[in-house]
């Protein structure tokens, strides 16, 4: 009788411990960004997050991925306004809130981290702080870790360029730093 009750506890914490949603989880997502500013116009990024859940709502990972961006304004007399394209390495921290246990699970997820500028023109950088708070839905497939979804938000990026003016007695150069700001969309794979 002690090995059946001992059989049957085992099975049953076994089971419930496999049947949480826990543990190493990735992901792959790729999106764009349209921006809302002077300072954006569009970007084309992909990234991989890797990390752990924690349960059905709680998710923490860190990404890296690679963007893209026709973004970064500079400004003079001379040429007017002109855009510089820009490859950049964002790695970042992501933390996600799924609010629903459900087949279909809206979530938040944020993140934040830094972008690394590979261009080589030291006048316009968006190199530094990047944050990225935004509101998804996931749709569970068969199994409870793969997923797809799609999700929309805010992307703030930090910026900077030199303003340089020649029309005038004394030619001056300014740096402006600024936030660009975009609305993103991306679409996503959880496996």
């Amino acid at each position: 009788m002690k090995k059946l009750f001992f059989t049957v506890l085992a099975i049953f914490v076994f089971s419930s411990i496999f049947a949480q949603n826990k543990g190493y989880e990735k992901t792959i997502e790729i999106g764009g960004n349209f921006g809302l500013d002077n300072m954006t116009n569009y970007s084309f990024n992909i990234s991989m997050i890797n990390g752990y859940r924690f349960n059905d709502n709680l998710f923490t990972g860190i990404g890296v991925g690679y963007r893209y961006t026709d973004a970064l304004y500079c400004e003079s007399d001379i040429t007017g306004k002109d855009n510089d394209g820009k490859d950049l390495i964002p790695v970042f921290f992501r933390i996600k809130v799924n609010l629903t246990k459900g087949k279909v699970s809206p979530f938040f997820v944020g993140d934040a981290g830094y972008s690394i500028d590979l261009g080589d023109n030291p006048y316009r950088t968006v190199e530094g702080f990047m944050c990225d708070p935004a509101f998804g839905i996931d749709f569970k497939l068969n199994d409870k870790k793969t997923a797809l979804y799609f999700m929309t938000g805010v992307n703030i990026q930090k910026s900077k360029y030199y303003y340089f003016r020649v029309n005038s007695d004394i030619p001056m150069e300014e740096i402006i730093k600024s936030n660009g700001y975009a609305i993103e969309f991306r679409l996503g794979i959880r496996f």
